[in-house]
Parts: structure tokens; C-alpha cells; sequence
């Protein structure tokens, strides 16, 4: 025997071994499918065989899988969970054949890829949707414009001014955004244009006329209220308003710090209280006789003056020398008293 032929008749025998198994696992293979089983790589149980394609199926955004559009010849098995396919963009179905799944299995060597099928010749996939109902969006559009638009301690409150028809939506988690509000903020009534986005994708445009409210505790009169009254706590209790009709309410927390106010005008009983309602009640009134502390340098002198105009605390007012008649400014600094800087 020649040596030289050595290498070749070895590599000639590996070549018969590998086509001999090869044969013989094509044999199996063809066996297992006559018989109407294929095994299943990650199963103990044989998958019954035809598989069967369903006409139609609903997904979600993860994709389009195998087990969503076919099944086992024997409805208690359940096929592998295999993604094949990308999701449809939602209200744009699209339709997958059976050679287009075949392909998809192939691509991954999956061996259900030789496995014979039955059933619907097409599938056509569609988004899982819902109806989006008129609560439902109601709901949405005070949680966006409560984000954005309302004061600490407001409730944003909504009604359509015509009927809201249901839109189906994804059956999914989506997100809404206002585009057109104006920059001065709401009003009691507005036209509100929005989107519904599912991730990057833009799901619709639609726009509803609205009734807003932006309800709030506030300051109500208690009774009336002469002008000039001195005001305590007691003149005004808390009522739920709407403050887009009433604008400048009243922020005032009575505690022992706060300072005296007085009524500004006449307040009616059950009047919304507003800023311009109120006023820092003066520590001088005009044609008061007060106490002047005059300083200059070191030099301290108490002298009696005439206020010439009110003065609330920390305000500059002008003042008279009752004796010489003499002009001068000053300083309020609490009841009744001023300091005059020369």
C-alpha cells in the first residue's frame, strides 16, 4: 500500500461518517413529521403536528411572536414564545403568509421551520386597541394641565362642551401632550388641541372644547365690612372658588406675626377677599400728634411733631415742627412714633 494515500483515504472515510449521519438525521427527521410529531428542543413533550395558522392576531409594541399566530394541532400544547416579527404601526395592520413564517424560522435555524402547516394561508396582525372613553381622557387632560397650569392647593376641574365620541386607542401605556395652550395660562374657556404618542410613535391628533375650573380654598367674607375696620380672622372663614373668574385672591395666613390690616373699601357678606380688598392698617394717620426721636451725629432729641400724611411701618413720611412750622421726613418705626435723620 502506497503511504501517500494514507491522508486521503482518512479524509475520504470522515466524509462517508458525516454523510451517513447527515442521512440518517434527515431520516428522523422525516419520520418524526410523517408520524405528525416534531420534538421540541426545550420540552419534554412532542409538538402535535400540523402547526395552525390563525387568520388574524392582536399584539403589543414587544413584537410579533409564534405562539400569537399559530398553534399546536393539539390545542393543550403551547408553542415556544419566538419573536419573528417586528409590531405593526398601530391602524396599519399587516399580513404575514406561511412561507414569510417559514423564512422568519429559518433565519433563526429553528427546526420548526420544516414543519408542515395548516389552517388560515395568511394572518393578518393588528395593535391590541381599546376605546378611549370620555372619563378616561377627561382624567388625562386634568392630570397634564394640573402638572403645568395649577397653583399650589388648586384643583383643575373639566367639562366638554360637546360630547366626546370613543376613539380606539392602543391597549397600551401612552402618553398625551397638550400643543396649543397660551402662554398667559388657562381660561374659562379654551379649545385644547393634543396628541396621544405611544414611545415614538404618534398615535392621533384630536381637538375638544372645554369648560375649566381651577377651584381652590379662599378667603369669603364673613358678614360685611365697613372701610377702615380694622380686620381680624374672625371677618373671613374659607370657601371652594373657582380663582380664574376671581383674580388676586387673597394669600394671608393669620398668626400672631401678621400684621394689622384694615378694609380698603366696603366688602359685602360672601364677597371673594382680594388683595386690593386690604391694606397695611397705618401706625400714623394724618393730623397725628406723634413722638419724634430726631438724631444727629450723637446727638438724640424727643420733640413732638404733626403727621402731614399716613405712614405704615418702615415708611418715610413728611411731618411738621407744630412750633416753628418747620417741614421735615421721618420715618415711621411703630405706633405713633417716627425717627427724623438730620
Amino acid at each position: 500500500m502506497n503511504t501517500l494515500d494514507l491522508p486521503y483515504r482518512a479524509s475520504l472515510k470522515r466524509k462517508l461518517v458525516t454523510l451517513l449521519l447527515a442521512g440518517l438525521f434527515t431520516c428522523t427527521i422525516h419520520y418524526n413529521l410523517s408520524a405528525g410529531l416534531l420534538e421540541e428542543e426545550t420540552s419534554s413533550k412532542s409538538i402535535r403536528l400540523p402547526l395552525h395558522l390563525h387568520s388574524d392576531a392582536k399584539v403589543d409594541p414587544s413584537g410579533v411572536f409564534l405562539d400569537q399566530i399559530m398553534s399546536s394541532a393539539d390545542p393543550s400544547q403551547k408553542l415556544p414564545h419566538i419573536r419573528l416579527f417586528d409590531t405593526p404601526q398601530f391602524n396599519d395592520p399587516i399580513t404575514f403568509g406561511r412561507q414569510q413564517i417559514s423564512n422568519a424560522l429559518a433565519r433563526m435555524k429553528h427546526h420548526l421551520a420544516f414543519a408542515p402547516m395548516a389552517g388560515a394561508e395568511t394572518v393578518a396582525v393588528e395593535r391590541r386597541s381599546r376605546l378611549l372613553s370620555e372619563r378616561e381622557l377627561g382624567n388625562l387632560l386634568i392630570n397634564e394641565l394640573q402638572a403645568d397650569y395649577a397653583e399650589e392647593g388648586a384643583q383643575i376641574e373639566i367639562e366638554f362642551n360637546r360630547p366626546w365620541e370613543p376613539v380606539r386607542v392602543p391597549d397600551e401605556i401612552f402618553d398625551i401632550r397638550i400643543s396649543n395652550l397660551p402662554s398667559s395660562g388657562l381660561a374659562p374657556y379654551l379649545i385644547v388641541r393634543f396628541d396621544l404618542t405611544s414611545g415614538d410613535e404618534t398615535i392621533g391628533r384630536w381637538q375638544v372644547s372645554l369648560r375649566i375650573q381651577v377651584m381652590k380654598e379662599i378667603w369669603v367674607s364673613n358678614g360685611p365690612i365697613a372701610r377702615g375696620s380694622l380686620i381680624s380672622q374672625y371677618d373671613f372663614k374659607k370657601e371652594r372658588k373657582d380663582i380664574l373668574r376671581i383674580r388676586d385672591t387673597l394669600d394671608l395666613k393669620f398668626d400672631e406675626n401678621t400684621p394689622d390690616f384694615e378694609a380698603a373699601q366696603g366688602i359685602a357678606k360672601g364677597t371673594p377677599v382680594t388683595n386690593r380688598h386690604l391694606k397695611l392698617r397705618p401706625l400714623v394717620k394724618k393730623g397725628d400728634l406723634v413722638e419724634a426721636l430726631v438724631r444727629n451725629g450723637s446727638i438724640r432729641v424727643n420733640m413732638k411733631a404733626e403727621a402731614l400724611e399716613n405712614g405704615i411701618n418702615g415708611q418715610i413720611i413728611r411731618l411738621r415742627n407744630p412750633h416753628t412750622r418747620q417741614y421735615l421726613r421721618g420715618r415711621v418705626t411703630g405706633d405713633q412714633t417716627v425717627t427724623i435723620a438730620l
